[in-house]
């Protein structure tokens, strides 16, 4: 209806809309609105308000009011269908009907009073939708569980409950004061209905369903908490003043907790919450007003939370306000644990746990909190790169009594400064799990916010910005992160400088300088501009002499050491001029600045340097000096300078390394001309007796070994391990090296010290077929064998270099050299798989039959544990004996290819006519150890010659059918059965197959056993168990369901007297308890000690199948004939409270003793158990009850073991301090 068709509302009025009735659910609606004086009175009224959501707007259907069309919303259309009764009037409060939404200062008017509204209905009714296909199931589930008679649900039921409560209502803000103001609801979905307290406590007991969902963990639960408590809020209200509100909580929790919920406009997301709103936001003229734009009303809202003395910025048509003011911060979030939070203020060591409601935005490790000034409560807000996010905007204060809440309380009131500056974003466009920009002009630019502000100032704020925020960061002791925010601040400042995009007479760069220049303790600006150059940004800082003194925290570095590190010329002058110390060294390097330049070869500024009399002999904490480390890195220019100025050419490091060493290494051939020129010493040894030539050498430098040769160099010098320059030439491949050397004469026979290795035993590991031509031309040796007793041909064999083998059997290399394991060049090929290196020792007469004396395995051994299929081939042709045995294991060849699996090689050597009964050292056959490593085809292959399917092995007397079992090899299983292996013979230790597929839980198996008609009821022989009994001891459901369909016996006892049932309680498996129990195991069934089931169970701790017994009857008052002790009395021992909470609930005998006089209680005390010993002195047990061999009585017991916690519980319930044990001992002797 337009507004022409509403009549003035007057002062304290509402309308009501009156439904008629219609017996014909066809009918068109029919309505009347009436307006009544109830806002005034103060108790409730005989009609109905309607909670709803309005609608996406998409589709609308007509009703007729007062004999006039209106048009309505299908939601709402739906809703009065539902209600309209066929009889009788109802009288409803409708806010899409009953408030003129034309009239903005009615709408204004009404919305302020909506709480008091829903408040004096007698009846609030949540209209959830139309009926779907499973909605009606979801409000029987959710029912069901209210009453907690069934919690079980299938996956169709739980997709039912969550697609309900997804629905649209769930999301509106409105639905929080509608159900917060009710006395009672009625929940509504199509045409079933449910009452509000059995919804609410229905969802709650459903809580772990969605509580995991990110949409609906934090939506649900608040929602639920207020719908509960509809029952308990008086029938009337007396209303005080001309302000109604339910008090739930101040604005700003409220706003904090619920901003992410919908509305239909912007407005109500604020309007929605002031009826809950436990303070008074009007005092500042905040309060419904549909005329105000969303600008002034979030400002408002912004101002109220915090204080007026922030600046707050917001926007029409964003949810978005920035805050800029001055704070303190408090501390850091250091963990979150559901809703508590525990914080700390780390340079005070100061911390608090403290919970808090749900929030729209989770809380974090690591946000932080803090006081913005003039507010009364804190805020929490999450760093990023320049600014901060608003997490919590009101914290709320605890005024509590205890220690911890005033604490806390004290902490806020304390504050009287507020140093930090503060730049705060309060995005409600921002959930959860949506990323925030990390810098503020990214945020600014991604919500479309222009900024007219000039570039250069720009520049300028962000650099100020990145500072602030370090600062923060530097407060909470995140240095690390705080340092980066101060670089960054400098740097942007510095390309301002440098570009001359900001002048230093810029309004706003005095400030900008003082943060620069004063004294971060931490951190110093002046250091990053050093380090990167700005001479700008340099000459403001340096206005401040003692920046030029500036050490970093981490390295103990001067500006004057980064700048001249990092050639940095113009910054070095500024520094140099400012008189910065030429000779100050890093803390952890011990370099000087001039040792910086001479390592990264600025030659502009060492020279700058030396000018200033820099020390050229200055050692860093590794001794070296400028010239060695320019030296090292090959700057010839900086060599030359520190030359010229007189520096010492032989100083030594701590290695012993001189520059000259260091040049050669690395291969420059002018810094090694100009140290040679000098007269560097071409023999200096290092620590670990290596010359330049030997370092130039490993790093096959040809250039530099030529110099050193030319000058003289000794060829034949040794290190500390014995080794030449060209025994390092040779190890790393370096051809034009070796020839050098060789051509110098070195000695081509020496050995290395350490593995007693020639230059061709190195060659030949390495396969440097050309250096190995080079050393067989100068006559090397080639039978010379080194510490491990191998020839370069051993080696050569071993790692398949196949050109060296050629070469060196050319040269008559012996082929049947053995080394200390006794493997020839053939065997150590043969293991390795060279196929080309085998082919080439048999054809020189290589013997195949030759066994190591390791393994005692021959080639043709090693090939087939290999599995090198082609090598094996070569060997039988060359007549390789097939039935040869290793020393070790006694396998042959076959036995070897079996157990690995090798089916090609098996193939081969059955070809051949190996044996397939041969056994090993343990007895076992070819067949035994395929089927034991599950190994199919060769099974199939060995079963195909005849290999015998129940041949048993020496040692466990195990056939390949058990082997296989064993292992769970299904596919070996069903082979060596379809080859009729014996499905009831027995091991030695009396198990069949059938037994060892239980045990193992080999489901697959045991299905095929029984096809096979094994034996249910055999016995093994060591624990006299069927194989109902080991499935059932160890938790296999599928496989005692095989075995129970049939027909295994349930009773059957093994030489314990445990039955199945007992050993499944005493295991803890209730599926299979449940199971036996089913069919037919009894529960009172005794072992040899005359220990039941839940005996076992109770002892065990196993709550669910105590659970399971005690309903079928178990006896709780059983006992043992070892002691005769109770099922209580085990699970008090070993401190299952469950347990015990259980066997009292169903009338334990809390006094019973066993046969040493020890209650429950003794036994609980007797371990410490404190919980329980709790549980039995709440349920009455006597604290003075004596055993009859000691006459010692619990509190005798606990202070013996020193139970400070049980003595306390047991004084408190009166135990005798002064009774006596036989002894006449008290618990105080």
């Amino acid at each position: 209806m337009s507004s022409e068709h509403y009549s003035p509302l007057p002062k304290s009025s509402v309308r009501l809309l009156r439904l008629l009735p219609s017996p014909d659910e066809s009918f068109p609606i029919e309505c009347s609105l009436s307006v009544y004086p109830l806002l005034d009175s103060g108790t409730a009224h005989p009609f109905d308000a309607l909670s709803y959501a309005w609608g996406s707007g998409d589709s609308s259907k007509s009703i007729r009011i007062n004999g006039r069309e209106y048009v309505v919303w299908a939601n709402l259309h739906a809703a009065l269908l539902h209600l309209r009764d066929h009889f009788v009037d109802r009288m409803l409060w409708v806010d899409a009907i009953c408030i003129d939404q034309t009239d903005t200062a009615e709408k204004s008017q009404q919305v302020q009073s909506m709480a008091k509204i829903y408040a004096k209905a007698s009846r609030v009714i949540v209209w959830l939708g139309e009926a779907a296909a499973t909605s009606d199931q979801a409000l029987e589930d959710i029912r069901m569980s209210s009453s907690q008679k069934s919690t079980a649900m299938d996956k169709i039921s739980k997709q039912a409950v969550l697609d309900l409560i997804k629905r649209p209502w769930f999301q509106r803000i409105w639905v929080l004061q509608e159900v917060a103001a009710a006395r009672h609801i009625l929940v509504k979905c199509g045409s079933a209905e449910i009452d509000g307290y059995v919804f609410g406590a229905g969802l709650d007991a459903l809580k772990p369903l969605y509580d995991g969902d990110p949409n609906l963990g934090g939506l649900i639960p608040p929602i639920t908490y207020l719908i509960k408590n509809a029952l308990f809020r008086p029938r009337y209200n007396s209303i005080d003043g001309d302000r109604f509100s339910l008090s739930i909580r101040p604005l700003g929790e409220l706003v904090d907790m619920f901003h992410t919920r919908k509305a239909t406009v912007a407005l109500d997301k604020v309007y929605a919450l002031l009826g809950m709103s436990s303070d008074d936001p009007s005092a500042v003229g905040l309060s419904a007003d549909y005329g105000a734009s969303w600008e002034t009303v979030f400002r408002k809202l912004v101002t109220f939370s915090l204080s007026n003395q922030m600046s707050v910025e917001t926007w029409d048509r964003k949810e978005v306000a920035v805050i800029r003011g001055k704070g303190r911060i408090l501390g850091e979030v250091s963990g979150v644990k559901v809703d508590t939070i525990t914080w700390e203020d780390a340079p005070e060591g100061w911390s608090q746990s403290f919970t808090l409601p749900a929030s729209a935005k989770q809380i974090q490790p690591r946000d932080v909190i803090c006081l913005l000034q003039g507010a009364s409560r804190p805020t929490i807000i999450r760093l990023h790169n320049d600014y901060a996010a608003v997490i919590r905007i009101a914290v709320p204060i605890i005024d509590g009594s205890n220690a911890a809440s005033n604490t806390w309380l004290k902490r806020v009131r304390s504050v009287t400064t507020f140093p930090d500056n503060l730049l705060l974003v309060w995005n409600w466009n921002t959930s959860q799990d949506q990323v925030q920009a990390k810098e503020y002009e990214d945020f600014r630019n991604g919500e479309g916010l222009s900024d007219q502000t000039p570039k250069p100032q720009k520049g300028l704020d962000r650099a100020i910005r990145f500072w602030n925020i370090g600062r923060i960061l530097e407060h909470v002791e995140r240095d690390e992160e705080a340092a980066k925010n101060f670089e960054r601040a400098v740097e942007i400042s510095g390309v301002l400088t440098e570009t001359r995009s900001l002048s230093s007479s810029h309004p706003s760069w005095a400030a900008w300088k003082n943060l620069l220049i004063e004294d971060r303790g931490r951190w110093s600006p002046v250091l990053y501009a050093a380090e990167n150059g700005y001479e700008g940004l340099m000459g403001q800082l340096l206005e401040k002499v003692a920046a030029v003194k500036a050490k970093d925290n981490k390295y103990g570095r001067t500006p004057l050491s980064w700048a001249a590190e990092n050639g940095h010329e113009g910054v070095v002058r500024q520094l140099l001029e400012m008189g910065a110390a030429v000779e100050a060294k890093d803390d952890k390097y011990g370099q000087t600045p001039l040792i910086c330049a001479a390592e990264r070869g600025h030659q502009g500024i060492v020279r700058q340097l030396l000018e200033k009399d820099a020390a050229l002999e200055v050692k860093d904490s590794e001794s070296r000096t400028p010239l060695s480390w320019a030296a090292e890195n090959g700057y010839e220019g900086v060599v030359q300078q520190l030359l010229e100025k007189g520096a010492v050419i032989e100083a030594k490091d701590s290695e012993g390394r001189t520059p000259l060493s260091w040049a050669a290494e690395n291969g420059y051939e002018g810094v090694i001309q100009q140290l040679l020129e000098k007269g560097a010493v071409i023999e200096a040894k290092d620590s670990e007796g290596r010359t330049p030539l030997s370092w130039a050498a490993e790093n096959g430098h040809e250039g530099p070994v030529q110099q050193l040769l030319k000058k003289g160099a000794a060829v034949e010098v040794k290190d500390n391990e014995g080794r030449t320059p060209l025994n390092w030439a040779t190890n790393n491949g370096h051809e034009g090296v070796v020839r050098q050397l060789l051509e110098k004469g070195a000695a081509i026979e020496a050995k290395d010290g350490r593995y007693g290795r020639t230059p061709l035993n190195w060659a030949a590991i390495k396969g440097y077929e050309t250096i190995v031509w080079q050393l067989l031309k100068n006559g090397a040796t080639v039978q010379v064998k080194d510490v491990w007793g191998r020839t370069p041909l051993s080696w050569a064999a071993e790692k398949g270099h196949k050109g060296v083998v050629r070469q060196l059997l050319q040269k008559g290399a012996t082929v049947e050299a053995e080394d200390k394991s006794g493997q020839t060049p053939l065997s150590l090929a043969a293991e390795n798989g060279h196929e080309e290196v085998v082919r080439q020792l048999l054809e020189k007469g290589a013997a195949a039959e030759v066994k190591d004396n390791r393994y005692g395995q021959t080639p043709l051994i090693w090939a087939a544990q290999m599995g090198h299929e082609r090598i094996v081939q070569q060997l039988l042709k060359m007549g390789a004996g097939i039935e040869v045995k290793d020393n070790q294991h006694d396998q042959t060849p076959l036995s070897w290819a079996a157990e690995k699996g090798h089916k090609g090689v098996v193939r081969q050597l059955l070809e051949m006519g190996a044996i397939v009964e041969v056994k090993d050292k343990s007895g076992q056959t070819p067949l035994s150890l395929a089927a034991k490593n599950g190994h199919e085809e060769v099974v199939r292959q060995l079963i195909e010659k005849g290999a015998a399917v129940d041949g048993k092995d020496d040692k466990y007397g195990q056939t390949p059918l058990i082997w296989a079992i064993e292992n769970g090899y299904e596919g070996v299983v069903w082979q060596l059965l379809e080859k009729g292996a014996a499905v009831g013979v027995k091991d030695e230790n009396g198990q069949t197959p059938l037994c060892w597929a239980a045990e193992k839980g080999h489901k697959g198996i045991v299905r095929q056993l029984l096809e096979k008609g094994a034996g249910i009821e055999i016995k093994d022989n060591r624990y006299g168990r069927t194989p109902l009994s080991w499935a059932a001891e160890k938790g296999h459901s599928g496989i005692v369901r095989q075995l129970l369909e049939k027909g295994a016996a349930v009773e059957v006892k093994d030489e314990t007297g445990q039955t199945p049932l007992s050993l499944a309680a005493e295991n803890g498996h209730e599926k299979v308890v449940r199971q036996l129990l089913e069919n037919g195991a009894t529960v009172k069934t005794k072992d040899k000690y005359s220990r039941t089931p839940l005996s076992w169970a109770a002892e065990k701790g196993h709550e669910r199948v105590v659970q399971q017994l005690l309903e079928i009857g178990a006896a709780i008052e059983a006992k043992d004939n070892r002691r005769g002790r109770t099922p209580l009395s085990w699970a008090a021992e070993n401190g299952h409270e469950g347990v015990v909470w259980q066997l009292l609930e169903k009338g334990a005998v809390i006094e019973a003793k066993d046969s040493e006089g020890w209650t429950s209680l003794c036994w609980a005390v007797i371990r410490g158990q404190e919980g329980v010993v709790r549980q039995l002195l709440e349920k009455g047990a006597a604290v003075n009850v004596k055993d009859s061999s000691e006459g010692r009585t619990p509190l005798n017991l606990a202070v013996e073991r020193g139970y400070e916690g049980v003595v306390r519980q047991l004084v408190e319930k009166g135990a005798a301090v002064k009774a006596k044990d036989e002894y006449c001992l008290t618990s105080l002797s």
